[in-house]
């Protein structure tokens, strides 16, 4: 019985469904690869649980830091540079100097109101600007830590050479990162965190109080414009260090050079996983015409 109603149950099964389309004689397999083996280890292990993210959130990074610069030139656009403060005036404001040395910048006065050379309506908005793309990369590079931390955790220091190599690459990145990040929000934190103060000194010391923070603020905004092209060599022993004690330049230079050396180890690292991992089968014959 069971041999009858099996076939029967098959037979009504297979009546509903199309008609597969007939197969052609001959399919062309060279432009189908085909995997023939997967290579795992240490450090294919970090290609794709480190190297990978932590190359695509650098690249995030770079357009936010590219957008700060952006935000910075259009805070600086409107001032025009005999309203940049001297060292002779400095001095002399903060009676440290003859004041027969350099006279006060013309456009600095003794109201409450803020700086009107830095702290018109369109430059506060830059400076927020800034100091919320700074906040964006810090979250960037909170997760980029986590990478790090889960790759410390797989393969702790010295257990696997190349590892370590491939992994201090992405520290340096990171390092630098964060250390441009830093510069930018040390400038904006500066910027908003003295607006409004103008008001809340005294009369006497309103105008040097205004001229130093300008000095201030645009000896910070002139370091951070350097693009890091012209920085000679410093002479830091790591990237670590440069991002601790570099200028604004020299931190630059530094991270250009490791996303230069960054992308040959990714590269080199990932044909050694994937190279082999897809072959391509040789061109069948073409049929013989009947």
């Amino acid at each position: 019985m069971c041999n009858v109603i099996i076939p029967l149950v098959l037979s009504v099964a297979i009546g509903v469904l199309p008609s597969p389309a007939p197969s052609p004689t001959h399919v062309p397999t060279a432009f189908y690869p085909q995997i023939s083996h997967t290579r795992t280890s240490p450090a294919c292990t970090t290609l794709h649980k480190l190297l990978t993210p932590v190359g695509f959130v650098t690249r995030r990074n770079d357009a936010a830091i590219g957008a700060m610069a952006v935000s910075l030139q259009k805070l600086l656009s409107g001032i025009d540079p005999a309203d940049v403060p001297s060292l002779g005036e400095v001095e002399a404001a903060q009676g440290i100097a003859d004041p027969s040395t350099g006279a006060n910048v013309s456009s600095i006065d003794q109201s409450t109101a803020d700086d009107s050379v830095l702290y018109g309506p369109s430059q506060v908005l830059e400076a927020a600007q800034i100091e919320t793309v700074a906040n964006e990369i810090y979250a960037n590079i909170t997760l980029e830590d986590s990478y790090m931390k889960q790759s410390w955790s797989d393969y702790p220091q010295g257990s696997d050479p190349a590892v370590d190599a491939l992994r201090q690459r992405a520290q340096n990145m990171i390092d630098l990162q964060r250390a441009v990040a830093d510069r930018y929000q040390s400038f904006a934190g500066s910027y908003l965190s003295d607006q409004g103060m103008a008001a809340m000194r005294d009369p006497t010391q309103r105008e040097y109080f205004k001229l130093y923070l300008r000095a201030l603020l645009l000896g910070q905004a002139a370091a951070l414009t350097q693009n890091g092209s012209d920085a000679t060599d410093d002479g830091y022993v790591s990237q670590s260090e440069r991002a601790r004690l570099g200028s604004v330049a020299q931190v630059i230079r530094g991270l250009h050079e490791e996303e230069a050396a960054f992308a040959p180890a990714y590269l080199s690292t990932y044909d050694e996983c994937n190279g082999t991992h897809f072959t391509t089968v040789p061109p069948s014959p073409a049929p013989t015409p009947r």
